[in-house]
């Protein structure tokens, strides 16, 4: 009776591991139509192109509000090389992408600078750099009297004003020119500097916010309009113990993105603790579309 017991449990433990591997494979491929992003063909009406390289990390994504063009800049990620190449790239509303290997500081107005010049590639597609021009003479730079008037005229001339560690840059009539803020004069007030703020008199690069929606909270999973969250697919994880509490896991997240026209494209994430993506959807004032 003893060994036919056995012989039951044994019966019993095949049966749940068969239903459990039948489970996990049914589970497995329950969504083989979502595709992950670099993979994706995307639909009938919407192409999804790679626009950095997967070293890549964009740190910056700002539309010109006048050219209606996606600004952004990405650089290597040191993690897995030296080479602190970057690069610029500008989309049109039709996807066609200009990359030009630098990543220069943008300003406001979006002119590109470095500390030996400026480049109006953002404005005019131009990759020459123009040197800054001194506007002061030297019995400017020596007398304070002399040189705070130069100042005054300089800052309230110009369209854009921007610093750098004592250095004061002034966009006048689309010429920069360079001030190294450096004299020194018992009249100079300890406030100089303060009553001189940055100013762009006509923006035109805006920053565009990240609209994925949270997730974790139940509000965010009940918005579909853009972004709607299928499901999650753990592949692998780990419990906290001990001195590190915090457990671990990680896997696919699933997703619907609902596009404009009727489409919709359904694509997988692999993250840890989270789906490492964000959403930037352009405003239909700056050329995306409702």
């Amino acid at each position: 009776m003893k060994k036919k017991n056995t012989n039951k449990q044994a019966l019993k433990l095949v049966v749940l591991l068969l239903v459990f591997w039948q489970c996990k494979k049914k589970t497995m491929q329950e969504y083989p139509e979502y595709i992950e992003l670099h993979q994706h063909q995307g639909s009938e009406n919407y192409e999804i192109a790679t626009i950095a390289e997967r070293a890549h990390i964009a740190d910056y994504i700002k539309i010109d509000r006048l050219q209606k063009l996606l600004c952004v800049k990405s650089y290597i990620n040191k993690k897995e090389t030296k080479n602190t190449e970057g690069r610029s790239y500008k989309i049109d509303s039709l996807g066609r992408i200009t990359l030009w290997n630098n990543r220069y500081h943008i300003l406001d107005d979006a002119t590109m600078r470095n500390s030996r010049g400026y480049y109006n590639w953002v404005i005019d597609g131009d990759k020459r750099m123009h040197a800054y021009k001194d506007p002061l003479t030297m019995e400017e730079k020596r007398n304070w009297d002399k040189y705070s008037k130069k100042f005054k005229q300089l800052y309230n001339n110009a369209v854009t004003v921007y610093k750098h560690i004592g250095r004061y840059y002034f966009n006048i009539k689309g010429e920069w020119f360079l001030v190294k803020d450096t004299l020194r004069s018992e009249e100079r007030p300890d406030n100089f500097r303060s009553q001189f703020p940055e100013k762009c008199e006509f923006p035109r690069m805006v920053a565009i916010e990240d609209g994925t929606p949270d997730l974790w909270r139940g509000e965010g999973r009940q918005k579909k309009d853009l972004l709607e969250f299928v499901a999650y697919q753990q592949v692998e994880s780990e419990k906290g113990s001990g001195i590190n509490p915090i457990g671990y896991s990680a896997g696919y997240y699933f997703f619907n993105l609902h596009m404009p026209g009727g489409d919709t494209i359904k694509i997988k994430r692999f993250g840890s603790m989270g789906w490492n993506m964000k959403l930037y959807q352009i405003p239909p004032q700056y050329g995306g579309r409702n």
